[in-house]
């Protein structure tokens, strides 16, 4: 899911030079928040299913893979791409 995130902000959402900010903080519930923030305003969508595709599934997987996810517009332009995950018990 990080890797997906963080792909995406670096393919998609940046040029050459621009920084991708990576964070990841724990919730109050004991999960893990993990955010990409890059300069594109450009907000995802996840795509319809395209078995001959050889991408394109990154936010298919996020999705089956975390609690929920989501991505909001930055006052000074750009975006931020956010997944939560549960906390598991060992």
């Amino acid at each position: 899911m990080v890797s997906e995130l963080v792909t995406n902000a670096v393919r998609h959402g940046s040029r050459e030079g621009d920084h991708v900010v990576v964070r990841a903080y724990r919730w109050e519930g004991g999960g893990v928040v993990v955010e990409a923030w890059d300069r594109s305003d450009v907000l995802p969508v996840v795509r319809p299913v395209d078995f001959a595709a050889e991408s394109g599934r990154g936010l298919q997987l996020v999705e089956a893979l975390v609690r929920r996810w989501g991505a909001r517009p930055l006052n000074e332009g750009g975006k931020v791409v956010w997944a939560e995950v549960e906390a598991v018990e060992v």
